[in-house]
């Protein structure tokens, strides 16, 4: 199994022989002791179908992408799991701040592309283009509060 950090810094957890001692010491907070040093984990929002974890860690920010066996056997092998499909709507993926927009109606996206920063749980998070297209319409400003599932962007 492999996780990759903030899009930088890959990790092997097989070639990792000791793992961390963790205990929650309060409501959505943990303490971890791994490598003889303490840490403070704060915020953790996992999503297990795109298999992602995202987490504070002593005041920093962590995005982790997780690859499990197969995933990294259809990698290895030059395949996709991905398949194409129309994307119409980019919705919240949660309540949140909308810190910055970064495309504009009309402007042509790749899939990866970032669209937008929303701020929630004390965390930056880029939102970003799971496919290609145009966008047709930004239905947020700088600054407005969303809810979970509403309509941000829409796509053509």
């Amino acid at each position: 199994m492999k996780i990759q950090v903030n899009e930088k810094h890959d990790i092997d957890l097989s070639q990792i022989d000791r793992q961390p001692d963790i205990i929650q010491s309060a409501d959505g907070r943990y303490h971890m002791i791994w490598q003889h040093a303490s840490y403070t984990v704060d915020d953790i929002a996992v999503d297990l179908q795109a298999k992602t974890i995202a987490f504070s860690m002593n005041d920093k920010s962590y995005h982790l992408q997780v690859q499990d066996d197969f995933d990294i056997l259809v990698q290895q092998l030059g395949l996709s799991l991905n398949t194409a499909q129309k994307i119409t709507d980019i919705k919240s993926p949660m309540p949140g701040l909308v810190l910055d927009i970064m495309v504009s109606a009309g402007d042509t996206v790749s899939e990866g592309t970032p669209l937008l920063i929303l701020e929630a749980m004390k965390m930056e998070n880029v939102i970003k283009s799971p496919g290609e297209g145009v966008i047709k319409a930004i239905h947020v400003n700088q600054g407005d509060s969303i809810e979970k599932k509403a309509i941000m962007i829409e796509m053509e």
